[in-house]
């Protein structure tokens, strides 16, 4: 028996009260090549975003973006910053 059989309806009240914070906001800045990088809010570590999944929401013309990051695991609120890229 696995986990998801014991208790299939069974949220934890954890995740109530996570998702009622505020999402964090990162600038993101453009680089060459197409690719989108920030500085995670919880871990200080720069995130280089690459593939196409996550970088759909910045070529659909939004400027603001939920990312669930790679680093903490957190969902972040990216703004691109409008900068050449470097």
């Amino acid at each position: 028996m696995t986990i998801f059989n014991a208790t299939p309806n069974f949220i934890h009240p954890s995740v109530f009260h996570r998702i009622a914070g505020p999402v964090e906001e990162a600038i993101a800045a453009p680089r060459r090549g197409g690719a989108i990088r920030y500085c995670c809010p919880e871990s200080g570590s720069f995130v280089l975003l690459t593939d196409s999944e996550s970088l759909a929401g910045f070529t659909s013309g939004d400027h603001t973006v939920r990312h669930r990051c790679g680093a903490c695991g957190e969902m972040h609120l990216l703004r691109i910053e409008e900068t050449s890229a470097a």
